[in-house]
């Protein structure tokens, strides 16, 4: 009996190697839930990304968009701007025909009257 008693010291007696069985299985099922939950959390992270990617192009959509349209109101503004300078040469020139006009005319009214007075 002593001889057996010293061989089973280090033995860990079998209802001790069940409750080890029962922790170590719960701590694998702690260990899987965990790790279910980290991939649903990955899952959900990889989606929102996807999202941010989605609203990110669309971003990037509109603001190209709006490049374009700029640049066509720029364009629309120069041609603008050069009509109107074309329409302010056009007015300068019409008021300066009208005024040697009006120059030629007081001009007669005064020869008029020089040949009424004479």
């Amino acid at each position: 009996y002593a001889k057996r008693r010293k061989m089973g010291d280090g033995v860990i007696p079998l209802p001790s190697m069940a409750a080890a069985g029962d922790s170590l299985a719960q701590e694998l099922k702690d260990i899987k839930s965990l790790m279910n939950q980290l991939l649903a959390h990955s899952r959900l992270q990889t989606t929102s990304m996807a999202s941010m990617e989605n609203k990110m192009g669309t971003m990037v959509d509109k603001l190209n968009y709006l490049k374009a349209r700029n640049s066509q109101l720029e364009t629309s503004m120069q041609q603008t701007q050069k009509s109107l300078q074309t329409t302010r040469s056009f007015m300068h020139n019409a008021n300066s025909n009208l005024m040697q006009r009006l120059d030629i005319l007081e001009n007669r009214q005064r020869y008029k009257e020089a040949l009424i007075k004479n």
